[in-house]
């Protein structure tokens, strides 16, 4: 009993991270809107940075695609976790060992059929944004030996890394010292999440600026081979000649 009490009690806890009723409908297009914004301004970054130079160009391509993949699917991804139950207690009495049974099968398969959609969906999200971050990660690892000023990608690498570790597109904290969340905390949360995701592509994506800037500036080195004719005169013209 001690246990389910305990379980109970984290249950409320967590459900203070989530919006009561789940993310509004009406604010969906708020989301949506800053998800394609920042989607794009990320792919644009990220390939300014693979065209900048030829060891960066692959990198630069995948971490785009996973970068933009990671920004428009964040609305449903908060909007699943705002309404996903991910824990459940209930109390099931029966008349017999039989019909608790089969009132706990019924139980689980209810909770599953409502839960798992949103788990999912959640899962996948979680795992493009971690391989968004792996090849973000890369890509500013590999500017860091071709692009100047080096200060750029190596500011960009602490800010990736400090971003990571904590800023995530939900907030568990300010929403248990206001007790509970709202639509506001979350979306200042997630304006946060995305310009934090942005910053460092940006710092890099000047340095390819820098360095495309640089090749065009660059004079243009044209060589000339220069052939030497021998001609060759007959007997009769040297004959001439004396």
């Amino acid at each position: 009993m001690g246990n389910v009490e305990f379980f109970k009690s984290f249950i409320e806890v967590f459900s203070k991270t989530q919006i009561e009723g789940g993310f509004p409908e009406s604010h969906s297009f708020v989301l949506s809107a800053l998800a394609i914004l920042f989607g794009i301004l990320t792919v644009i970054c990220c390939l300014i940075v693979a065209l900048s130079n030829k060891s960066c160009r692959a990198m630069g391509i995948v971490a785009a695609i996973f970068n933009f993949l990671n920004a428009v699917l964040m609305p449903a991804y908060i909007k699943s976790f705002h309404s996903t139950p991910f824990f459940k207690v209930e109390y099931i009495y029966g008349s017999s060992q039989e019909e608790v049974d089969q009132l706990v099968t019924e139980f689980y398969a209810n909770y599953f059929a409502e839960a798992i959609p949103g788990m999912l969906l959640v899962s996948l999200v979680s795992t493009l944004m971690l391989l968004a971050f792996i090849f973000t990660l890369i890509l500013i690892v590999k500017s860091m030996k071709v692009l100047k000023p080096k200060i750029l990608p190596v500011f960009a690498l602490i800010l990736i890394i400090l971003r990571y570790l904590f800023v995530g597109p939900i907030d568990y904290i300010k929403p248990l010292l206001q007790n509970g969340a709202t639509v506001e905390t979350q979306i200042s949360q997630t304006v946060l999440y995305f310009v934090a995701i942005t910053l460092p592509i940006i710092l890099i994506a000047i340095g390819g600026i820098v360095a495309i800037a640089k090749k065009g500036k660059a004079p243009a080195v044209v060589e000339v081979a220069s052939e030497v004719s021998v001609a060759e005169t007959s007997p009769a013209e040297d004959a001439a000649a004396d």
